[in-house]
């Protein structure tokens, strides 16, 4: 099995909008980088409206997602081409499926799709000590805890 192992892990949000029916906060990004087979990647959700879009790149583009330039063609070729609709048997499309997949696995990498999703979804005050509390270490020697979405989902 090959190991994956949590480098860096950042969240920040893309700017909201302000609009005649009021403010409209932005969507939530979390990027992990992480190692396997002696390479470095970096996997990336952003959370638009409650739904999961997951990105897969070989260098770091969290300030350009958090950015969300969507005039800048280098960063729509960019957003385009790193989409990713499933990773290791896991269907990303929707949170339902997807924790369904993690359920049924117990592959490193559904690991890191779990890590990532239950980033995304705790509360702020807690993501920044989980984050160093997980730095270094193999995903598959990570407690992650149970997200909202599990609790809805499975009870």
């Amino acid at each position: 099995m090959n190991d994956i192992v949590i480098v860096e892990t950042r969240c920040g949000m893309t700017p909201g909008e302000l609009t005649s029916e009021g403010y409209i906060p932005g969507n939530i990004v979390c990027q992990v980088q992480f190692t396997m087979n002696n390479e470095t990647l970096f996997l990336s959700e952003v959370e638009v409206d409650g739904e999961p879009n997951f990105y897969l790149n070989k260098k770091d583009e969290f300030d350009a997602m958090v950015k969300e330039d969507f005039d800048d063609d280098v960063y729509m070729d960019m957003m385009e081409a790193s989409y990713i609709e499933s990773i290791g048997n896991i269907d990303l499309i929707d949170y339902e499926t997807m924790f369904t997949d993690i359920r049924n696995s117990s592959t490193n990498i559904a690991k890191l799709v779990q890590y990532i999703v239950a980033v995304i979804r705790m509360d702020f005050e807690e993501t920044e000590m989980y984050i160093q509390a997980t730095k270094g270490k193999n995903v598959l020697d990570i407690t992650i805890p149970k997200t909202d979405i599990e609790e809805d989902i499975f009870g």
